[in-house]
């Protein structure tokens, strides 16, 4: 009877580890976000087949962290104790949702109106930028009467889409080499790259640093349970 509960209970702890995905991150796009006086810092990380993004803003207030898989992006945060897997950030999905956490118990950050905000006309112009060519585009919120639209530099044709990360609602996709004169694109590469680079000022970073897992299924219930006691 012992042997048949131990049977179980491997069977019950497979089926739970299961769920916990591993990503290995591989590429990077880094933005450089201007202020007047310092810049932000914007790193997507990709897997190789590009259905996984880690998007961290740095600045100099601290680090914020967001996880896109497939169509859900979530606020996440890790624990000292366990810092290669991800967790749900419950107050910050509050913060970034507003008035729409009061709505829905969904901690996904993505629209759910993309495309119907925003407008992108070409303008035929082009710009080079990291010894590229890009077609500029100027945005405009169809919404409001009073906006006079921004200029953004885009390539359509490439198979990287960093769209989703500057503007979710825009209808577009492409890889953005900036918008207006306030985020411009630093670099894109692969990590190992980035890895030999950064080995030569001797910081220790590791290819394991850019593997992490995460358990969609069972951050979003817990994400549930826990609206369900702030909405009491």
């Amino acid at each position: 009877m012992k042997k048949l509960f131990s049977l179980i209970f491997i069977f019950i702890a497979t089926l739970t580890f299961a769920q916990m995905q591993t990503y290995k991150f591989e590429n990077i796009v880094q933005y450089r976000i201007k202020n007047d006086f310092y810049s932000d810092y914007l790193n997507i990380f990709s897997t190789k087949d590009y259905n996984a993004h880690l998007m961290i803003t740095q600045t100099p207030m601290g680090n914020l962290a967001s996880l896109k898989i497939g169509d859900n992006m979530y606020s996440v945060y890790s624990e000292e104790k366990n810092p290669k897997v991800f967790k749900i950030d419950f107050e910050g999905t509050k913060d970034l949702l507003r008035n729409v956490f009061l709505t829905t118990d969904n901690p996904s950050l993505t629209s759910s109106e993309i495309g119907n905000s925003y407008v992108a006309n070409r303008t035929g112009q082009k710009d080079t930028i990291l010894n590229k060519t890009c077609e500029i585009y100027n945005v405009y919120n169809k919404n409001n009467e009073q906006d006079e639209g921004t200029e953004i530099c885009i390539d359509t044709n490439s198979n990287i889409n960093t769209v989703p990360f500057i503007n979710s609602e825009l209808n577009l996709k492409g890889l953005i080499y900036r918008v207006g004169q306030q985020i411009i694109l630093e670099k894109v590469e692969t990590l190992e790259a980035m890895l030999k680079e950064d080995s030569k000022e001797n910081k220790k970073i590791s290819a394991d640093d850019s593997i992490f897992q995460f358990d969609e299924k069972a951050e979003v219930e817990e994400y549930k349970n826990e609206y369900k006691k702030q909405k009491k």
